[in-house]
């Protein structure tokens, strides 16, 4: 069955359609779990990096609360009381921002 060449090229190809999707939901499902584990209010859905054209803006500003937080995925701690989205995003299509002290502690 798995030596039909045309059978293989089916599922090679509906494969890489479905691994993207697959890896932005994995990653979404990853934060909510993560986010409750650091104590974090979850939003109800992660913000997504959307593909160029599809209306993203690339200097989108977030506004931080808290003037030093850490990307719990990366690691990376941001101080200030804005940030680029697109370099919030650079990484991973989603990223869970925490108190730095939070982080800290649940290390």
């Amino acid at each position: 069955m798995y030596d039909d060449p045309q059978l293989r090229a089916e599922l090679t190809a509906f494969a890489a359609d479905i691994t993207p999707p697959g890896w932005s939901d994995s990653l979404g499902q990853k934060f909510v779990q993560l986010a409750a584990r650091c104590g974090c209010a979850a939003p109800s859905r992660p913000v997504h990096r959307r593909p160029p054209g599809c209306g993203a803006r690339r200097d989108t500003l977030l506004s931080l609360r808290r003037h030093n937080v850490t990307d719990v995925f990366t690691g990376r701690v941001y101080s200030g009381s804005e940030l680029l989205l697109q370099d919030l995003l650079s990484t991973y299509p989603v990223a869970l921002l925490a108190p730095v002290d939070l982080v800290e502690a649940a290390a």
